[in-house]
């Protein structure tokens, strides 16, 4: 994905983002050695460096194109009604992108690449990420507990993110086989409605 408008969308660009993006769903980040992904994308390793400034720079823009497709799957998920259930559909989206975005997930969420840092951009785009849950645990608790205090939402909202992902963690190392398909789902379900009670 391209974060440029169509009108001014650079195809060597893209094909190179495309490539990278591909190279780490079906092999992870170790992959992503700037001459594989230039010879995936067709072009020279000069390419990585005039369009992203190099690895660290393409590996940004996976984990922006990683919290995009997170960012999706967390719109389709945000369904008016019943907070409880909005936010157990924020909470299965969320374990859903990690499970089908191994590659990603491990850039957004790993230390996949030393010295890594997510850029200015990206961490903004992180934190909006992470609101969106903030918000929908403030919705729950504002319906049980009246008006609630900022910090004791920011807290539960971590306290869930923190469990689901380390159960989607601990599932996609492949160390939880009972966790797999609708068992993990009920499990997740069990976790969040007893956080958002606690």
């Amino acid at each position: 994905m391209s974060s440029s408008s169509p009108d001014s969308r650079d195809p060597v660009r893209d094909r190179v983002l495309a490539a990278a993006s591909d190279l780490l769903r079906r092999e992870g980040p170790h992959a992503l050695a700037n001459r594989r992904v230039a010879a995936e994308a067709g072009c020279t390793t000069m390419a990585i460096y005039s369009r992203f400034g190099g690895k660290q720079g393409l590996v940004d823009a996976l984990y922006r194109e990683g919290l995009d497709v997170l960012a999706a799957a967390q719109a389709d998920a945000a369904e008016p009604g019943d907070p409880r259930k909005a936010l157990l559909r924020l909470t299965h989206a969320y374990r859903r992108t990690a499970l089908a975005h191994p590659g990603h997930y491990a850039v957004l969420f790993g230390d996949p690449i030393p010295g890594f840092q997510p850029s200015d951009e990206s961490r903004v785009q992180a934190i909006a990420a992470f609101g969106r849950l903030e918000a929908a645990v403030g919705r729950c608790l504002a319906e049980s507990d009246g008006e609630v205090d900022p910090d004791r939402v920011r807290a539960r909202a971590f306290q869930i993110f923190a469990a689901c992902h380390g159960l989607v963690s601990i599932e996609l190392a492949g160390q939880a086989e009972p966790l797999v398909g609708d068992a993990g789902e009920g499990l997740y379900e069990s976790m969040v409605l007893r956080l958002i009670g606690a």
